[in-house]
């Protein structure tokens, strides 16, 4: 593909009306929400499902700029995007949820939100409550 084809395609792809940005103010990734949804709807319906998951960080390589970019001292991926997987012992991805900065929900709270379609044993490392 070459690269104007490639930009041209980029400026063109949408997954949400812009009209709705009133009405979800305070999701700063509602214009991708419906494909991280999407995605973690189809990561669940194919999966082999584990017994017992773990919950933990993990970050995305990017070096451009974004709001959504974090940076972790200590990491081999310092700079990127931070997120929240929650997977299985073979290592597949039931569901996660990208990092948007500080929230008012704490870790314990996202532990549930991202068990909940699953119903599985969550096993957090540094959290303040195991489920």
């Amino acid at each position: 593909m070459t690269k104007n084809r490639y930009l041209e395609l980029k400026s063109m792809i949408h997954f949400v009306d812009n009209n709705e940005a009133k009405s979800q103010a305070n999701d700063r990734a509602f214009k991708i929400r419906k494909l991280i949804i999407e995605t973690n709807t189809n990561f669940q319906k194919w999966g082999i499902f584990d017994k017992h998951l773990s919950m933990d960080e993990m970050m995305i390589r990017y070096y451009g700029h974004h709001y959504f970019k974090q940076y972790i001292k200590g990491k081999s991926t310092r700079f990127g995007y931070k997120m929240w997987a929650l997977c299985g012992n073979n290592g597949y991805c039931y569901n996660f949820d990208l990092y948007c900065g500080k929230e008012v929900v704490d870790a314990a709270s996202t532990v549930v939100l991202l068990k909940e379609p699953l119903g599985s044993r969550v096993v957090k490392k540094n959290a303040s409550a195991s489920y």
